[in-house]
C-alpha cells in the first residue's frame, strides 16, 4: 500500500511553501476472525525518487463488528518531508540535477475512531455487509446512530519557512506544533438487499451523515 499527505505554510502573497511524503512502499499483516479485525502495516525502503528523501510510515487499525455495536479506528504515522517547490525559495532550483531540501524532524499523525448502534440486530447484519463472515438471508436494513473522534497533530523543531525568509511570512505560519481535535454525532440508515436464491448475491447501502466539532491549537516558534 501507498499514502501520501502534505502541510504548508502560505506567504503574505498567499502563496504555499508545501511540504509532501516521499510516498514509501509498505507491507504488513490483516487479521480477520468473525467480530475482530485488525490490520498493521509499515514501510520499508523507498518508492519515490531519492533526491526526495525518505518518509517512513506507519499505519494501525482495529474494528469490533458486533451485532448491536460497530467499532473502527485506526492510526497513522508519518515522518519525514521534503519541500515539493523549492523554486519559491530559490528560483534556480533545477530538479533534473538538484537535491530537494528535505526536513527528516517533521511529522504527523492522526487517530480516527468510530462507533454505531444498530438497532435492528435481530434481522440485519453488519458482518455480512462489510467482511461477508455472514450470510444475510433476508432483505432487511436498520436504524444506527453513533459517535466519531479524531486527533491529528504535526510537530516539527522549527517552521516550515528557514530563518533567512522570515520576513516573507507571518509569525502566525511559525507554527512547531499543531494539533486538531473532531468530535461528532452521525446516524444514519443501512440496507442489504438479499438477491437471488442462494443468497450470495446482496446489493448494499448505508447513508450515514453527521455533524461534528471541532477545535485546533497551534504553538508558535517564539
Amino acid at each position: 500500500t501507498s499514502c501520501g499527505n502534505e502541510i504548508a505554510a502560505k506567504d503574505k502573497q498567499g502563496q504555499s511553501l508545501t511540504f509532501g511524503t516521499n510516498i514509501p512502499g509498505s507491507a504488513g499483516i490483516g487479521f480477520d476472525y468473525k467480530w475482530l479485525t485488525f490490520e498493521y502495516t509499515t514501510s520499508f525502503g523507498r518508492t519515490g525518487p531519492a533526491e526526495k528523501g525518505y518518509t517512513h510510515l506507519k499505519n494501525l487499525g482495529f474494528g469490533l463488528t458486533g451485532r448491536k455495536w460497530w467499532f473502527r479506528n485506526f492510526y497513522q504515522q508519518t515522518q519525514g518531508y521534503y519541500l515539493k517547490n523549492p523554486e519559491l525559495l530559490d528560483p534556480a532550483f533545477n530538479p533534473a540535477t538538484d537535491i530537494y531540501p528535505q526536513r527528516g524532524d517533521v511529522g504527523t499523525s492522526v487517530y480516527f475512531a468510530t462507533i454505531n448502534y444498530g438497532f435492528n440486530h435481530r434481522r440485519y447484519s453488519n458482518n455480512a455487509a462489510l467482511w461477508q463472515l455472514e450470510r444475510q438471508q433476508k432483505s432487511a436494513g436498520s436504524f444506527t446512530a453513533g459517535f466519531s473522534f479524531s486527533l491529528a497533530t504535526h510537530t516539527a523543531d522549527s517552521a516550515l519557512f528557514p530563518e533567512q525568509f522570515e520576513q516573507k511570512f507571518e509569525l502566525t505560519e511559525a507554527i512547531t506544533r499543531f494539533e486538531f481535535e473532531l468530535y461528532g454525532l452521525n446516524a444514519g440508515y443501512l440496507h442489504t438487499f438479499a438477491l437471488t436464491r442462494s443468497r450470495k448475491l446482496f446489493i448494499h447501502l448505508a447513508l450515514i451523515p453527521g455533524i461534528s466539532y471541532q477545535k485546533g491549537t497551534a504553538t508558535l516558534e517564539d
